[in-house]
């Protein structure tokens, strides 16, 4: 019974093999026909597009079962892509259009190009960035540091082009300082000297001289510098910059002086002279008043205050007249 019973299982595989060698051969070799809906048609970035072959046949494009079926080289060609084929694996390769054209000479010079335009219209959106920023600021005029308004260029009406400097302003941790002429004064004032710095609202400040020199046009000057607490004395920073400032300057003079009105002090440069008026005799005997012609030496001019060398402490010169007198005119004195 077991004998009998592996034979039949033995058999029954063999057949088994058998028929299913027998299916496989007629797979193979058989064929049939089905039923698809030609005709259909290929538009590429809108224009109709007809496929072919290697050999410029034309080649059908069909539906079947939902599935449309297109030649695979022709339809990719036309979309730029490459297409080959690898007969090792069976593969069909695909590349597409912008690797294809990335591969090309050509290639590497457009994209050098391109990143050239890239950077040149960052740059100009930098730029563009920069004068948005320059034209709100010019809304409104600040002043880089703290300091004191020194120079202004510009006046109300204006036209300004940005070219110059509108206000200038003292160097940064700068002191405020009143620099007074002394060009027309002949005795220098040296640093250290007393002055007296007046506006035209009579505020005053005693000061001493903090430097004198020449400038670059050659003109001689002292300065004065001033505390935050001086230019409020005198009325504020925009007060001292648009009103007129006196600076009187006290010293005592080394040898023996005079001063007189400066419209005693006649003459010019170094030919400088005074009347003085003396007493004489006519010649019937009366006493009359006549100016004598005295040459003097000019030390410094004040004001209205001229300091002479000349020692006239004990003379009447005269400073004020109806008239012209020249050397040797009789007056009369109608006040000392």
């Amino acid at each position: 019974m077991k004998k009998t019973g592996y034979w039949k299982g033995f058999g029954s595989a063999l057949l088994l093999v058998a028929m299913v060698t027998a299916l496989g051969v007629t797979a193979t070799a058989a064929s049939r026909s089905i039923e698809v809906e030609d005709g259909i048609g290929i538009s590429i970035n809108g224009a109709k597009f007809t496929p072919r072959d290697a050999d410029g046949k034309k080649v059908p494009v069909f539906l079947y079962n939902g599935t449309t079926y297109a030649p695979i080289r022709a339809v990719c060609e036309a979309a730029g892509m490459e297409v080959s084929y690898d007969s090792a694996t069976d593969t069909v390769e695909l590349v597409t259009a912008d690797r294809v054209a990335s591969q090309k000479p050509e290639s590497s010079s457009y994209i050098t190009q391109s990143r050239t335009l890239n950077e040149k219209l960052t740059a100009a959106q930098e730029k563009i960035t920069a004068l948005d920023v320059l034209a709100r600021q010019a809304k409104q005029v600040t002043a880089p540091h703290d300091g004191y308004i020194v120079e202004i260029n510009v006046k109300a009406g204006d036209s300004y082009d940005g070219r110059t400097a509108a206000i200038v302003i003292s160097a940064e941790d700068g002191d405020a300082v009143l620099r007074a002429d002394t060009s027309k004064i002949e005795k220098k004032i040296d640093k250290g000297t007393q002055v007296t710095v007046k506006r035209d609202n009579d505020k005053t400040l005693s000061k001493k001289v903090t430097d004198s020199g020449v400038d670059e046009e050659g003109k001689r000057y002292i300065d004065v510098k001033l505390t935050d607490k001086d230019i409020g004395n005198l009325g504020g920073g925009a007060a001292l910059f648009s009103a007129a400032v006196d600076m009187t300057a006290s010293y005592r003079a080394t040898t023996s002086t005079t001063l007189l009105p400066a419209s005693a002090v006649r003459g010019s440069g170094g030919n400088r002279y005074v009347y003085v008026v003396n007493e004489e005799s006519n010649a019937l005997g009366q006493r009359v008043l006549k100016v004598k012609k005295q040459d003097v030496k000019v030390l410094s001019e004040v004001g209205s205050t001229v300091s002479i060398q000349d020692d006239l402490s004990r003379q009447r010169v005269a400073y004020m007249e109806d008239r012209t007198i020249s050397d040797g005119s009789e007056v009369m004195v109608y006040g000392e």
